[in-house]
């Protein structure tokens, strides 16, 4: 099926179901929509999305660092050892790529918190932020690290694989690390660069880093740091949920006669007039999707 043509004096808006098939996309129109209709859908699918949108930031997180500990799992199999060169960049990536989006979350929460939120929600999100600062090291070092990446440039990292044969580590300035069964891969960057940005650190921080091994070791640091960053989110879906009752309660509504199998979908169409000279067979059209992960969600509460 495909959607019919709007005729003279029919609505310009129509609700959608599509069912993906091997042959392409089924369509299945649920109803015509009026201005007024249309409008009310498709703020709500926009809001919906728009707080989606941290979660989706959060994720990116979660799987930076995963992507981090897969690759240091499959070098850490490798054998013989990679080119030091080869290993040290994928590396340097990853690493990178999980302190960046750390800290991007936290600016992505402050601004949108307050924005979309409210400012009571948004001095909630700041507290249990504040609560993780000072309660763990890892989270204060991997805030810390994004600052130091922006302004200064990423701390050296070092890499270190640990062989099963061998009681010692093999430094990555080496181009091959030897002929032992290779067990497990550290990642460390210099503690003395960190603190070379004095002006940066507050007193806690630097006294904390002073007080650090010289090779300060990564990968625990990050997953401690994610923990904490998924409590936070944890929160911020809490009331997300709350302040999305009204939207979601709407976009239900609209459909509420449809049953929706795990892959299809609901979109907005919006066919304003025919377009071309003939005027018969051209349609100008756009569509809004229905936030169908977070109506799933809201329908089996």
């Amino acid at each position: 099926m495909v959607l019919t043509p709007r005729k003279p004096g029919q609505p310009p808006f129509t609700l959608v179901k599509v069912t993906p098939t091997p042959e392409g996309k089924l369509l299945k129109e649920i109803k015509w929509l009026n201005a007024a209709q249309h409008s009310r859908l498709k703020n709500a699918c926009l809001k919906v999305d728009d707080l989606y949108a941290t979660s989706d930031i959060f994720l990116v997180v979660k799987d930076n660092f995963h992507s981090l500990c897969e690759l240091l799992r499959v070098v850490s199999k490798h054998h013989p050892a990679p080119d030091t060169k080869l290993a040290r960049r994928p590396i340097l990536r990853e690493v990178v790529n999980t302190a960046s989006s750390f800290r991007m979350f936290l600016d992505h929460l402050d601004s949108e918190g307050k924005s979309k939120l409210g400012k009571a929600i948004a001095d909630e999100l700041k507290q249990a932020q504040s609560r993780e600062y000072d309660a763990s090291l890892s989270y204060r070092l991997c805030y810390q690290l994004r600052n130091h990446a922006t302004h200064k440039g990423f701390p050296s990292l070092e890499v270190n694989i640990r062989s099963s044969m061998e009681g010692d580590f093999k430094i990555a300035s080496a181009s091959h690390y030897g002929s032992g069964s290779f067990t497990s891969v550290l990642v460390s960057i210099n503690r003395d660069e960190l603190l070379r940005d004095k002006k940066k650190l507050n007193a806690k921080v630097y006294n904390e880093l002073k007080n650090l091994e010289e090779k300060i070791e990564l990968i625990e640091h990050f997953r401690n740091a994610v923990e904490a960053l998924e409590r936070i989110h944890s929160l911020y879906v809490q009331k997300r949920d709350i302040a999305l009752q009204s939207e979601l309660q709407l976009l239900d509504e609209s459909i509420s006669d449809e049953s929706l199998a795990e892959r299809e979908f609901v979109t907005l169409f919006d066919q304003p007039k025919p377009v071309g000279k003939k005027r018969k067979k051209k349609f100008s059209l756009s569509f809004t999707n229905y936030p169908m992960d977070a109506l799933r969600k809201f329908r089996k509460a």
